[in-house]
């Protein structure tokens, strides 16, 4: 199985309007004579390339730390729509007009038109 690098930079990607610019701070570092590197972070979940868990939509919904890591990797297609994503939009765009058939193994990741041209990190994507 082939990988594909589809992440984007943290501290470079546009933040949603509205949302904190992400924060970084040394702690340590071993070149100044630590015997470790640590870095501070302070962002929001939604900056760069991330995953929108179920509770983000649905009140009640799961958290990122609920889900299975075999729910969210494997065989994938990714679908572009700029609108309103919503649970009845999702299904229609999966099963709808292009008559798509995704099975249960199939991972089926959404991506907005709009940032298909933001700067990614890799080039098979």
């Amino acid at each position: 199985m082939k990988f594909y690098d589809i992440t984007r930079e943290l501290f470079s990607t546009p933040v949603y309007p509205g949302d904190p610019v992400p924060e970084h701070e040394w702690l340590k570092q071993i070149k100044n004579g630590d015997s470790s590197n640590l870095t501070y972070l302070k962002l929001c979940a939604h900056n760069a390339t991330h995953m929108d868990a179920p509770r983000h939509f649905v009140e009640g919904g799961r958290t990122i730390d609920e889900l299975e890591l075999s729910q969210v990797m494997g065989m994938c297609s990714v679908v572009e729509y700029d609108g309103m994503l919503d649970a009845k939009t999702a299904r229609a765009l999966i099963c709808g007009k292009e008559k798509r058939y995704f099975s249960k193994e199939i991972v089926v990741y959404f991506r907005r038109k709009r940032h298909r041209y933001l700067p990614m990190r890799g080039s098979d994507f």
